[in-house]
């Protein structure tokens, strides 16, 4: 039995050797785990061979070990991984609530189930004093038991008691890294369980927990994160930097993805004597609707575009749309667009509004336009059925494009900004630059709500002259 025992405690060492390859070789982590996971079936058959799974903790520890580390390489849930550990070796438990570090230091809870009143609870790890003493300790604190505190100080036991009242547990795991840092925590409501046996569960779960961070934050997450650099960078250039301003009109943008990427569009195309100002929205956020913005920008760049086939460009686009997006992908990517032509010899405006919200002209007398849907959303239907309609434009008027995210904007008593807000700022403004009414926008939704923005938003603003 002795030598049984000694050579698990050597699997746990060199389990915890193979932990630090990992950090120190991330570049190998594939073939890393390989090795990982064949030496663990090597000491599963091995042990196999004295005892059954059954009849001792450490063969069941093994076990959970082996499958564990398995479904943390396939990417399972590691709140369910860490359920199963403990089912699997005959501890009744209920909850399960992970904490894991995130880049900015910061403990926050995995689950997807909501604690503490409806609001997730994060650890800061500076201003935690448990936090602190873990890392400071000069000895690993395997466990936590509410029931028995002598593990810890009495002067940060007030402080544990606070999350096992809120987490409605009674045993803390912290999760330490090789050089004793602690990243994580898990807070576990299990029935009453003998010290030896949880000591083997946290060295056990410290392994599980440290391997699937290590998947998060391998070099296929920097891969990623480069990628979404390059897509930012690109979708930036996409964006105009410096707007027109001619003997026609002035021009002004402002643009601000909800996240790193957007899926909002707005541009300003000159097609020979005539320009063309559009804001459209993909449906959809992040880098998915990005991509589209690009392609749609490209195509419109690419298409010369008059009066007599506006309509007609508008429709090549939803073709290109529907036939690229919908047929290969199987799915439905559509695009609600405002696009405009302005010519200046007539001083008309011509547009298509293919279910963008209402783009705004408020003239100088006070008087105020809006430019409603004249067709569906681009890319629903293979066939779009559109019209173009025509408005006069005299000198001051101030035409205003947007995307929904401006106007959708919720506060926190749950009303909306509203277009009704948006033209009655613009009003007060009409007489002044484009970018000071932007500007006068940005202060007002400011105002408004003090969260950030949770939809893409694109402002276009137009002066003629």
């Amino acid at each position: 039995m002795f030598l049984i025992k000694y050579k698990i405690y050597i699997f746990l060492v060199i389990s915890a050797l193979f932990v630090g390859l990992l950090f120190i070789l991330p570049n190998f982590s594939f073939f890393i785990f390989i090795l990982y996971i064949l030496t663990s079936l090597f000491f599963v058959v091995y042990l196999g061979s004295f005892f059954k799974p059954s009849e001792n903790i450490y063969s069941n520890l093994i076990e959970s070990l082996f499958s564990s580390v398995y479904n943390v390489s396939q990417r399972e849930d590691l709140q369910d991984i860490v359920r199963n550990i403990f089912v699997s070796n005959n501890v009744n438990v209920n909850d399960v609530y992970i904490f894991l570090e995130d880049d900015s230091g910061v403990f926050k809870l995995l689950s997807l189930k909501l604690i503490n009143g409806g609001n997730r609870l994060t650890i800061s790890k500076e201003d935690m004093g448990f936090i602190k003493f873990l890392r400071t300790s000069k000895y690993r604190i395997p466990f936590i038991d509410k029931r028995n505190t002598t593990l810890a100080p009495s002067y940060i036991i007030s402080e544990i008691n606070e999350y096992f009242d809120t987490t409605h547990t009674n045993v803390m795991l912290p999760i330490y890294t090789p050089d004793n840092d602690v990243v994580g925590l898990i807070f576990a409501d299990v029935e009453r369980i003998e010290a030896r046996k949880i000591i083997h569960l946290s060295k056990l779960l410290n392994i599980v927990v440290l391997s699937f961070r290590e998947i998060e934050m391998s070099d296929m997450r920097k891969i990623i994160e480069e990628d979404l650099k390059i897509a930012v960078d690109i979708q930036r250039k996409l964006v105009p930097t410096t707007f027109m301003n001619t003997d026609f009109f002035d021009s002004y943008g402002f643009y601000k993805p909800a996240y790193k990427v957007g899926g909002d569009y707005i541009d300003i195309i000159r097609s020979s004597n005539n320009f063309v100002f559009a804001v459209g929205d993909v449906s959809g956020k992040g880098v998915s609707a990005g991509l589209v913005t690009m392609i749609v920008k490209s195509i419109l760049n690419s298409i010369e575009m008059k009066v007599k086939n506006f309509n007609s460009s508008v429709k090549k686009l939803n073709s290109f749309v529907y036939n690229w997006f919908y047929d290969q992908e199987s799915t439905i990517t559509f695009i609600t667009l405002l696009a405009t032509m302005f010519v200046p010899k007539k001083k008309l405006l011509y547009y298509v509004n293919a279910g963008h919200v209402p783009g705004i002209i408020v003239s100088s007398d006070g008087s105020i336009k809006e430019l409603k849907a004249t067709a569906i959303p681009i890319g629903i239907f293979e066939n779009l059925k559109s019209k173009v309609d025509v408005v006069n434009v005299n000198t001051g008027d101030v035409m205003v494009l947007y995307t929904d995210g401006l106007i959708e904007q919720i506060d926190e008593r749950g009303r909306e900004f509203g277009i009704k807000r948006l033209e009655s700022i613009i009003s007060s403004a009409v007489n002044n630059s484009p970018n000071e009414i932007v500007d006068s926008i940005i202060e007002e939704f400011q105002k408004f709500s003090d969260s950030a923005a949770t939809d893409d938003i694109a402002i276009l603003i137009v002066k003629f002259k």
